[in-house]
């Protein structure tokens, strides 16, 4: 593994780790847990969900690491996301520059292997970074309240109620 790769994997840990997004997330999800149902549902009330464009965060996600991420309101994924492209780009740099100052073939051939190898885990998590924010901003009017009733129509008047209560 490249000293590039470890150093931009290292800043992205240290830059989570310590964010206010990151405390802030942390505290949403303990009051979360620790939280009433009725609490959660009279917030969720208050919180008006935006509609996201599922082609929007595509061509975001796919012009700029992160960005369709952000456009859909996560933030600390768009980091993830951007840290994880980053040091693959600048992975693939290092082995490409290996490349061209080996003296004999079987270092061309190791560092070429490398370099590839690099290339082929940056198109992978291209593609699930872009499919990522296309998947959450399909799904972001989705109801995620703890009521899950269900009523019939008038035609069929019986009707199934779920209600979670955390404790």
């Amino acid at each position: 593994m490249s000293k590039n790769l470890v150093g931009c994997i290292l800043v992205g840990i240290v830059f989570l780790a310590f964010s206010p997004l990151a405390r802030a997330q942390d505290q949403f999800d303990r009051s979360f847990l620790v939280g009433s149902s009725s609490h959660v549902v009279q917030d969720s009330a208050k919180k008006k969900s935006r509609v996201r464009s599922p082609k929007g965060a595509f061509w975001r996600a796919l012009l700029f690491p992160g960005w369709g991420q952000w456009y859909n309101g996560k933030k600390v994924k768009a980091v993830l996301v951007f840290t994880a492209e980053a040091g693959l780009i600048a992975n693939g740099i290092y082995w490409n520059q290996k490349v061209q100052s080996a003296t004999n073939k079987y270092d061309r051939a190791f560092y070429e292997n490398n370099r590839n190898l690099s290339n082929w885990w940056l198109l992978f998590t291209i593609f699930m970074g872009v499919s990522d924010a296309y998947v959450d901003a399909q799904l972001s009017d989705f109801d995620v309240s703890p009521n899950l009733s269900f009523s019939g129509s008038l035609a069929f008047p019986i009707g199934i109620s779920l209600k979670a209560h955390l404790k």
